[in-house]
């Protein structure tokens, strides 16, 4: 019961901050923190923000230094589900549309697993909104 504690706090990081908007019509849940150059993150298939940015610890770390966008991606976590499989075509559009929503011009990105091919297929389509990415 040690951990209890520490998973309190991990819960209220996870709602400070945290926001909705609209994306083609799904609607999407992010999180901000920090300030400085914009780094978002991209979780896996099945994950969520939480599990693999903050529990994690990424994303506090990130955020002493810059401004960290985690976004819960659609069909995950309490972002929107919609029913039809066309509007998963547009999972890697979601994140341009968040940086669009955000103003953000260019960011840094980070991607894991699913999260690492919408990079790699933005980085295709929109190479000139990141500074650079990771994937893992």
């Amino acid at each position: 019961m040690r951990w209890l504690p520490a998973l309190l706090l991990v819960a209220l990081q996870a709602h400070a901050g945290e926001r909705y908007f609209d994306s083609g019509g799904v609607r999407i849940r992010y999180l901000e923190q920090g300030a400085g150059a914009p780094v978002v993150l991209v979780h896996g298939f099945t994950a969520t923000l939480e599990s693999s940015w903050i529990a994690t610890g990424v994303l506090p770390d990130l955020a002493r230094d810059h401004r960290v966008i985690a976004l819960d991606l659609r069909g995950h976590g309490a972002s929107g589900k919609p029913r039809e499989a066309d509007a998963y075509q547009d999972l890697a559009l979601d994140v341009i549309r968040l940086l669009d929503h955000l103003g953000i011009e260019r960011a840094h990105a980070v991607g894991y697993s699913l999260g690492g091919i919408i990079l790699c297929k933005l980085l295709a389509t929109h190479p000139g909104r990141f500074s650079s990415v990771v994937l893992g």
